[in-house]
């Protein structure tokens, strides 16, 4: 039974422990580390993530298509909010990044002098 709370933590990587549906703590420190027993922990990775968007065509202010794509390189700050504030935090990211250069190539990208 005592044997349910250890736990090892990875370099960056954090877990998020719940105790019976009730949030507990994150804990961010890499090493063999013992919690409450019978708590989840779910694992959250804290390193660099690289997404290359999709060529996306999108018109200009004038109307010219152009064709555009974007980098992202993020990481997670707060893996508690990361873990409980969306169901996939990776494919809201990509979300989001898809609907930033779609309203920046909107905007801000204009064709000719």
């Amino acid at each position: 039974m005592l044997a349910t709370g250890f736990t090892i933590i990875q370099p960056n990587e954090a877990r998020v422990i719940t105790f019976f549906g009730r949030y507990m703590g994150t804990l961010r420190e890499s090493g063999f580390l013992y919690t409450i027993p019978f708590s989840l922990k779910k694992r959250v990775p804290l390193k660099l993530i690289n997404f290359v968007t999709d060529l996306l065509k999108v018109n200009d202010r004038n109307g010219n298509p152009i064709e555009i794509g974007a980098v992202v390189v993020w990481r997670v700050a707060d893996a508690a909010q990361a873990s409980f504030n969306v169901d996939d935090y990776k494919t809201f990211v990509a979300n989001q990044s898809d609907i930033a250069i779609r309203a920046l190539a909107a905007h801000s990208i204009t064709s000719g002098p």
